[in-house]
């Protein structure tokens, strides 16, 4: 038994590895970034072969987001949940995209971001903006710029994330678990502008590290459900750092 949860933890501490390479290959030089990856834990079969092989695969990729979509996902920017959604192949897969530059890449503009189906299975969503600075021109004179914590960017992500793997097992035969995990960089000096009066005088408390990441599996039994289970485990901790997690936006995560 010991041996099964420390295989457990171990593949949990691969799939951040893994998140933490596909924040690096998307961008090395950008501030900030969120990433995360969803896995099927059982799956001896490439699943999403069908929709990288169809002929109408942009239609069904969008469908999928569509259908995966909550009202939230509208709330920020960049979202994958808004047109337009560009279709592009990648090694392995296909990505939608929103705001990327000609040739597909993060430029640190803060309107990039991408989802990627890979054949395998696994889910990849990178986003530029999780961190953002706050000036404040209504103040006079104006007090030093803050960065802050766009909570919603990161727990829309991570809640589309979840969800679209379930939208995935229903559509494409899988019923086995799934391992999830999230990295957010750039988040050392911020706080969330919740807690951030219009002044500049007060803030909540300051996230004290570069990154923030945590991981969790789940099966398809859980995850129908309920994702918001999942995406409380993913995003909780960072929430409770930032001395938000009471707030009545993330009531819906309270256990």
């Amino acid at each position: 038994m010991l041996r099964f949860h420390e295989r457990r933890f171990a593949r949990r501490d691969d799939l951040i590895a893994e998140a933490r390479r596909i924040l690096t290959a998307a961008g090395p030089e950008h501030n900030s970034l969120v990433v995360m990856v969803a896995d099927p834990v059982a799956s001896y079969a490439d699943f999403l072969e069908g929709l990288s092989a169809d002929a109408d695969w942009a239609t069904q990729a969008r469908q999928l987001v569509t259908t995966a979509t909550t009202p939230e996902n509208h709330g920020y920017t960049p979202s994958l949940a808004n047109p337009p959604q560009t279709p592009e192949r990648r090694p392995g897969g296909v990505a939608l995209t929103t705001g990327m530059d000609r040739h597909n890449r993060f430029e640190g503009r803060d309107r990039a971001a991408e989802v990627v189906f890979y054949e395998s299975g696994r889910l990849a969503l990178v986003s530029e903006r999780p961190t953002f600075i706050w000036s404040f021109s209504n103040v006079n004179p104006p007090p030093p710029d803050q960065k802050v914590v766009l909570e919603e960017l990161i727990v829309g992500n991570v809640d589309l994330i979840v969800r679209l793997a379930v939208e995935d097992c229903h559509q494409y035969g899988y019923r086995g678990a799934w391992r999830f995990a999230v990295v957010v960089s750039g988040l050392h000096g911020a706080s969330s502008p919740k807690l951030l009066d219009r002044w500049g005088d007060e803030r909540g408390p300051t996230y004290t590290d570069d990154s923030y990441s945590r991981s969790t599996e789940q099966t398809l039994t859980d995850l129908d459900a309920g994702p918001d289970q999942t995406t409380s485990r993913l995003v909780m901790p960072l929430l409770r750092a930032l001395g938000v997690h009471e707030h009545d936006k993330w009531a819906r995560l309270r256990p």
